[in-house]
């Protein structure tokens, strides 16, 4: 999942971060002795697992809201957030009271304000999540990269094209305008034909599917049969794979690799 892989990237990032400074501590113990912390009330042991974990929760954090920090207020909020985890557990660990007295009615205030403070961060990351989301949704069901091209489409083996069954004994469609008009709510128009042009394939769609990737139909015979393709639109050349579709269950689903070659449009500019 893309959630894993983030989290798991800023976790490896966090932990060379919590390296350097854990290098640094232990080069501090070094030269400064056996007092170099003790003197400040904490431990060597004690500043490397701080140290350790704040790397793994900045990362963690970092990785999980990697969507967001695209947004320049996305990065600062982020980057809060990280920073109030790491620095209220560090202070959390190193400030605790040693009697029940003031100092500890002080210390858990203390805490209650970080705490409300890390809840007001998280609210406004939370409409700020909610907003980028909202904005995927709409780009994805109004926009595509691929929308408004034509795409000459060839198959390995190319002996596919005749495994789509056609009555009128038409070619399968070689060239193919990925139109922006919606068909539905899903699927928007293409508009396909052969390379000649004697013959234009009605009822053809397309839609964003899944990720980074468009499915294109070329029905035949009323759209009861045809050719269903699955491109990713990583680049220019569209790459996939396609399969004849039937209107009833078969055995028999020819498939092949599939490409879409951007090319000069004859129904736009493009």
């Amino acid at each position: 999942m893309r959630v894993i892989r983030n989290v798991l990237w800023g976790v490896g990032y966090g932990l060379g971060f919590a390296a350097l400074f854990m290098a640094w501590a232990v080069i501090a113990r070094i030269i400064g002795g056996a007092d170099a912390f003790g003197e400040k009330g904490t431990t060597l042991l004690t500043v490397l697992a701080l140290y350790l974990f704040g790397g793994v929760a900045a990362g963690g954090i970092v990785g999980l809201l990697r969507p967001i920090v695209r947004w320049r207020i996305g990065s600062v909020l982020v980057g809060i957030i990280a920073a109030e985890v790491i620095y209220g557990a560090g202070w959390i660990a190193l400030n605790q009271p040693r009697d029940k007295g003031a100092a500890m009615l002080d210390w858990q205030s203390a805490i209650r304000t970080r705490l409300v403070r890390l809840a007001v961060l998280l609210s406004a990351l939370s409409v700020l999540s909610a907003s980028y989301a909202c904005q995927r949704r709409t780009q994805r069901a109004t926009f595509s990269p691929v929308a408004e091209r034509c795409y000459r489409l060839a198959f390995i083996p190319a002996a596919f094209v005749d495994s789509v069954p056609s009555l009128s004994g038409q070619k399968l469609a070689d060239l193919v305008f990925l139109a922006q008009a919606g068909f539905d709510s899903t699927w928007h128009l293409a508009f396909a034909t052969d390379t000649g042009g004697a013959s234009a394939w009605t009822g053809a769609k397309w839609r964003q599917s899944e990720g980074d990737s468009i499915d294109i139909v070329l029905p035949t015979e009323a759209g009861l049969v045809g050719a269903q393709l699955r491109l990713a639109t990583l680049a220019d050349t569209l790459t996939g794979r396609a399969w004849v579709f039937y209107d009833t269950p078969s055995k028999s689903q020819p498939e092949a690799k599939a490409f879409a070659i951007r090319r000069w449009c004859p129904y736009t500019a493009h």
